[in-house]
Protein backbone atom coordinates (compact mmCIF):
# COMPACT_ATOMS: atom_id res chain seq x y z
CA UNK A 1 0.00 0.00 0.00
CA UNK A 2 1.04 3.44 -0.86
CA UNK A 3 0.61 6.45 0.74
CA UNK A 4 0.88 10.12 0.30
CA UNK A 5 1.39 13.15 2.49
CA UNK A 6 1.06 16.47 1.07
CA UNK A 7 2.49 19.41 3.05
CA UNK A 8 2.55 22.60 3.08
CA UNK A 9 4.14 24.62 0.40
CA UNK A 10 7.36 26.74 0.78
CA UNK A 11 7.18 29.66 -1.72
CA UNK A 12 10.18 30.41 -3.75
CA UNK A 13 11.22 32.78 -6.34
CA UNK A 14 10.79 30.15 -8.57
CA UNK A 15 8.06 28.60 -8.06
CA UNK A 16 6.30 26.26 -5.29
CA UNK A 17 8.51 23.57 -3.62
CA UNK A 18 6.28 20.31 -2.15
CA UNK A 19 7.56 18.11 0.11
CA UNK A 20 6.18 14.87 -0.58
CA UNK A 21 6.86 11.35 2.46
CA UNK A 22 6.35 7.94 0.29
CA UNK A 23 6.11 5.24 2.91
CA UNK A 24 5.62 1.55 1.19
CA UNK A 25 5.38 -1.35 3.18
CA UNK A 26 8.29 -1.82 6.40
CA UNK A 27 10.40 0.55 4.20
CA UNK A 28 10.21 4.64 3.56
CA UNK A 29 11.87 7.55 1.81
CA UNK A 30 11.39 10.71 2.93
CA UNK A 31 12.47 14.58 3.01
CA UNK A 32 12.59 13.74 -1.11
CA UNK A 33 11.76 17.19 -2.73
CA UNK A 34 10.44 18.23 -5.64
CA UNK A 35 10.83 21.41 -7.43
CA UNK A 36 7.59 22.46 -9.21
CA UNK A 37 8.82 25.11 -12.11
CA UNK A 38 5.23 25.80 -13.42
CA UNK A 39 2.96 25.47 -10.22
CA UNK A 40 0.18 26.86 -11.28
CA UNK A 41 0.23 24.13 -14.08
CA UNK A 42 0.87 21.74 -12.52
CA UNK A 43 -1.06 21.82 -9.27
CA UNK A 44 -4.09 22.12 -11.53
CA UNK A 45 -2.38 18.23 -12.36
CA UNK A 46 -0.62 16.39 -9.42
CA UNK A 47 -2.12 17.76 -6.22
CA UNK A 48 -5.08 16.58 -6.37
CA UNK A 49 -3.69 13.17 -7.40
CA UNK A 50 -1.33 13.22 -4.58
CA UNK A 51 -4.09 14.38 -1.84
CA UNK A 52 -7.34 12.43 -2.75
CA UNK A 53 -6.62 9.42 -4.50
CA UNK A 54 -4.07 8.15 -2.16
CA UNK A 55 -6.02 8.76 0.67
CA UNK A 56 -8.59 6.74 0.26
CA UNK A 57 -6.68 3.85 0.04
CA UNK A 58 -4.66 4.68 3.60
CA UNK A 59 -8.20 6.44 5.59
CA UNK A 60 -11.21 4.94 7.33
CA UNK A 61 -12.90 4.32 4.49
CA UNK A 62 -15.63 2.00 6.24
CA UNK A 63 -16.12 4.68 8.88
CA UNK A 64 -19.15 6.97 8.23
CA UNK A 65 -19.42 10.83 9.09
CA UNK A 66 -22.78 12.01 8.64
CA UNK A 67 -23.21 15.94 8.19
CA UNK A 68 -23.80 18.30 11.60
CA UNK A 69 -27.02 19.22 11.30
CA UNK A 70 -30.69 17.32 10.23
CA UNK A 71 -34.62 18.24 10.06
CA UNK A 72 -37.11 15.30 10.40
CA UNK A 73 -40.54 15.37 9.64
CA UNK A 74 -43.03 13.98 12.80
CA UNK A 75 -45.75 12.12 11.19
CA UNK A 76 -47.19 9.74 13.64
CA UNK A 77 -46.97 8.47 17.75
CA UNK A 78 -48.03 10.43 20.65
CA UNK A 79 -47.32 11.28 24.46
CA UNK A 80 -48.84 9.10 27.11
CA UNK A 81 -49.62 10.78 30.66
CA UNK A 82 -48.91 8.14 33.74
CA UNK A 83 -51.06 7.96 35.62
CA UNK A 84 -53.67 10.07 33.64
CA UNK A 85 -54.34 13.89 33.68
CA UNK A 86 -57.66 15.21 35.60
CA UNK A 87 -59.09 18.35 36.33
CA UNK A 88 -57.74 17.95 40.17
CA UNK A 89 -55.29 15.20 40.70
CA UNK A 90 -52.00 15.83 42.80
CA UNK A 91 -50.06 13.00 41.46
CA UNK A 92 -46.41 12.56 40.31
CA UNK A 93 -46.93 12.80 36.91
CA UNK A 94 -44.69 11.08 33.94
CA UNK A 95 -45.18 11.46 30.19
CA UNK A 96 -43.77 9.17 27.62
CA UNK A 97 -42.72 10.47 24.18
CA UNK A 98 -43.11 7.59 21.37
CA UNK A 99 -42.91 9.46 17.79
CA UNK A 100 -41.78 8.40 14.28
CA UNK A 101 -40.80 10.64 11.87
CA UNK A 102 -39.65 10.60 7.77
CA UNK A 103 -38.74 13.10 5.14
CA UNK A 104 -35.37 14.06 6.67
CA UNK A 105 -33.42 16.38 4.95
CA UNK A 106 -30.22 18.41 5.58
CA UNK A 107 -29.47 21.63 3.90
CA UNK A 108 -32.88 21.22 2.38
CA UNK A 109 -31.76 17.85 0.32
CA UNK A 110 -32.63 14.19 1.43
CA UNK A 111 -30.02 12.20 3.53
CA UNK A 112 -29.31 9.36 1.68
CA UNK A 113 -29.77 6.14 3.86
CA UNK A 114 -32.30 7.77 6.49
CA UNK A 115 -35.52 6.95 5.67
CA UNK A 116 -37.46 6.89 8.98
CA UNK A 117 -36.36 7.97 12.84
CA UNK A 118 -37.75 6.58 16.16
CA UNK A 119 -38.29 9.61 18.81
CA UNK A 120 -38.76 7.99 22.68
CA UNK A 121 -38.21 9.84 25.81
CA UNK A 122 -40.16 11.14 28.81
CA UNK A 123 -40.23 13.88 30.93
CA UNK A 124 -41.64 13.91 34.41
CA UNK A 125 -42.07 16.14 37.70
CA UNK A 126 -45.74 17.57 37.45
CA UNK A 127 -48.68 16.93 39.02
CA UNK A 128 -51.49 14.91 37.17
CA UNK A 129 -53.84 17.68 36.59
CA UNK A 130 -54.87 19.90 33.41
CA UNK A 131 -52.96 22.95 35.20
CA UNK A 132 -50.28 21.31 36.02
CA UNK A 133 -48.80 20.29 32.74
CA UNK A 134 -48.60 23.75 31.86
CA UNK A 135 -45.40 23.58 34.12
CA UNK A 136 -42.07 23.11 32.06
CA UNK A 137 -40.44 20.70 33.23
CA UNK A 138 -36.50 19.18 31.56
CA UNK A 139 -37.13 16.42 29.06
CA UNK A 140 -34.98 13.78 26.77
CA UNK A 141 -35.18 12.27 23.94
CA UNK A 142 -33.36 9.53 21.77
CA UNK A 143 -33.97 9.63 18.12
CA UNK A 144 -32.72 5.57 16.62
CA UNK A 145 -32.05 6.34 12.92
CA UNK A 146 -33.38 3.76 10.34
CA UNK A 147 -30.29 3.67 9.14
CA UNK A 148 -27.32 1.27 9.18
CA UNK A 149 -24.23 2.31 10.92
CA UNK A 150 -25.73 5.11 12.50
CA UNK A 151 -25.56 6.02 16.15
CA UNK A 152 -28.57 6.78 18.56
CA UNK A 153 -28.80 10.49 19.00
CA UNK A 154 -29.49 11.69 22.98
CA UNK A 155 -31.46 15.14 23.19
CA UNK A 156 -31.50 17.14 26.48
CA UNK A 157 -33.83 19.48 26.54
CA UNK A 158 -34.23 22.41 28.86
CA UNK A 159 -38.24 22.30 29.12
CA UNK A 160 -40.79 22.68 26.56
CA UNK A 161 -44.20 25.07 26.32
CA UNK A 162 -47.54 24.03 25.40
CA UNK A 163 -48.45 26.11 22.43
CA UNK A 164 -50.85 25.76 19.45
CA UNK A 165 -50.16 25.71 15.67
CA UNK A 166 -50.98 28.13 12.96
CA UNK A 167 -54.23 25.90 12.64
CA UNK A 168 -54.86 26.52 16.41
CA UNK A 169 -53.84 22.36 17.16
CA UNK A 170 -52.20 22.49 20.48
CA UNK A 171 -48.53 20.72 21.09
CA UNK A 172 -45.46 21.24 22.23
CA UNK A 173 -42.44 22.90 21.55
CA UNK A 174 -39.13 22.23 22.74
CA UNK A 175 -36.55 23.57 23.98
CA UNK A 176 -38.58 26.23 26.58
CA UNK A 177 -35.38 28.86 25.99
CA UNK A 178 -32.65 29.78 23.61
CA UNK A 179 -29.98 27.23 23.99
CA UNK A 180 -31.58 25.12 25.93
CA UNK A 181 -30.75 21.73 23.86
CA UNK A 182 -27.64 19.59 24.23
CA UNK A 183 -27.32 16.50 21.96
CA UNK A 184 -24.61 13.53 21.68
CA UNK A 185 -24.54 11.25 18.98
CA UNK A 186 -24.81 11.25 14.82
CA UNK A 187 -25.88 14.58 13.18
CA UNK A 188 -24.65 16.20 16.13
CA UNK A 189 -21.68 19.10 15.00
CA UNK A 190 -19.24 21.05 17.43
CA UNK A 191 -21.69 23.26 19.21
CA UNK A 192 -23.02 19.90 20.98
CA UNK A 193 -26.40 20.36 18.89
CA UNK A 194 -27.47 23.64 21.34
CA UNK A 195 -30.05 25.22 18.55
CA UNK A 196 -32.02 21.58 18.42
CA UNK A 197 -35.83 21.86 18.78
CA UNK A 198 -38.92 19.82 18.47
CA UNK A 199 -42.28 20.95 17.99
CA UNK A 200 -45.24 18.16 17.72
CA UNK A 201 -48.68 19.19 17.64
CA UNK A 202 -52.08 17.28 18.14
CA UNK A 203 -55.22 17.50 16.33
CA UNK A 204 -57.09 19.02 19.33
CA UNK A 205 -57.78 22.88 19.73
CA UNK A 206 -57.19 23.88 23.30
CA UNK A 207 -60.70 23.96 23.92
CA UNK A 208 -61.48 20.42 23.23
CA UNK A 209 -58.26 19.33 25.42
CA UNK A 210 -59.02 20.88 27.91
CA UNK A 211 -62.66 19.29 27.97
CA UNK A 212 -61.10 15.68 27.52
CA UNK A 213 -58.69 16.83 30.20
CA UNK A 214 -61.70 17.62 32.77
CA UNK A 215 -63.51 14.67 31.81
CA UNK A 216 -63.86 11.57 34.38
CA UNK A 217 -61.71 9.69 33.08
CA UNK A 218 -59.32 12.46 31.98
CA UNK A 219 -56.46 12.27 29.54
CA UNK A 220 -54.21 9.55 28.71
CA UNK A 221 -52.72 10.00 25.45
CA UNK A 222 -52.43 12.67 22.99
CA UNK A 223 -52.10 11.57 19.67
CA UNK A 224 -49.12 13.49 17.45
CA UNK A 225 -49.56 13.79 14.12
CA UNK A 226 -47.43 16.52 12.67
CA UNK A 227 -44.19 18.82 13.36
CA UNK A 228 -40.69 18.20 13.38
CA UNK A 229 -37.43 17.55 14.89
CA UNK A 230 -34.22 19.55 14.19
CA UNK A 231 -30.49 18.42 15.01
CA UNK A 232 -28.33 21.79 15.02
Amino acid sequence: MTCWRRRRPASTSSGDEIEVTLKTGPRSWSNQRMLLAHHRVLRQILIPALVFAPLAACGKTNERTPMSEIVCRIQSGGLTFMPPLTGNGHSYESIKVQLTADSCTSDGKKVSGVSTAVITGSSAGNQNNCVGILTSRPASLMISWEARGLRPTIVNLSGYIVAPNSLGREGLLLPNKKDGAQASGSFVGTDRGDRSHVAAYSTLTANKLLSVCTSPSGLSSLAITTGKIAIE
